[in-house]
């Protein structure tokens, strides 16, 4: 994260361990609050919040559709949680 878009995430949570045919793929996840628009994007295209709905129309490389399917579906986000991120 902080190489992408200068964040620094002091605490973070494993959200899934997928056996892909080619990878083993780790996710993980944290809480934070801030403004895409004031982030300083230093790899890829754009950063945009996606609805599920968007995410579901979306073919996201990796296999990174069922990836987001299962945080949607779990929604760890409505558990109560001190995770945040820091610039």
């Amino acid at each position: 994260m902080k190489e992408e878009i200068s964040l620094i995430l002091d605490e973070f949570e494993l959200f899934s361990k997928i056996e892909f045919e080619d990878r083993i793929e780790y996710t993980f996840w944290a809480r934070a609050d801030f403004d895409i628009d004031e982030i300083d994007l230093t790899e890829g295209q754009k950063l945009k919040w996606f609805t599920k709905a968007e995410a579901e129309q979306t073919q996201l490389a990796y296999g990174f559709n069922e990836i987001v399917e299962r945080f949607y579906n779990q929604a760890p986000f409505l558990r109560v949680s001190s995770i945040a991120g820091r610039r």
